[in-house]
């Protein structure tokens, strides 16, 4: 079944990245429009189409043959989200324990102070906005970022379970 395509209130093209022959990445302008792609394509998926996955800024769409792909890249590029489509979730409680290691630092460069960041962070209504490099591992936003962390210069290489992490807008579990 294809996307319901409405010319009146067509955005503009957003642009697309090729990902072999029979995938693209559609470039988005912000997270919303992000989320907005994918759960469309999610309720209205094109023709031939295989998969659809979101990230920051991208949503990966595959397709079973360089055929359907192209067929569907033009439509993907201008296609217009339905406003509902974003509705709906179940809200998850995850009880935190705030005394890492980077707690500190994270205090420090963002002006907060430890207990700034405790109370920003906690207070914040997170939701999922799309998967990371691990299966179940969801980078959560809000819709006003209670605050920016800079990344770290180099990721770890193990966390521990449980840990809440903070980078840039996001956070995760």
């Amino acid at each position: 079944m294809s996307a319901p395509h409405h010319p009146a209130a067509t955005p503009p093209a957003r642009p697309i990245r090729w990902v072999g022959t029979q995938g693209f990445l559609v470039e988005c302008a912000s997270l919303e429009d992000v989320m907005a792609v994918h759960a469309h394509l999610t309720a209205h998926p094109e023709r031939g189409q295989r998969q659809v996955m979101a990230a920051a800024a991208t949503v990966l769409v595959t397709f079973t043959s360089q055929a359907a792909a192209e067929h569907a890249a033009p439509r993907v590029r201008t296609l217009t989200p339905d406003a509902g489509e974003l509705t709906g979730g179940r809200i998850v409680e995850i009880p935190v324990v705030y005394d890492g290691e980077d707690l500190a630092e994270v205090g420090r460069l963002t002006g907060l102070g430890v207990d700034g960041v405790i109370r920003a962070h906690s207070e914040a209504d997170w939701f999922a906005a799309f998967g990371g490099f691990a299966p179940g591992f969801m980078y959560c936003a809000s819709e006003a970022a209670p605050f920016e962390a800079p990344r770290r210069n180099s990721p770890r290489t193990a966390v521990p379970a449980g840990a809440v992490a903070v980078a840039g807008a996001f956070s995760a579990v």
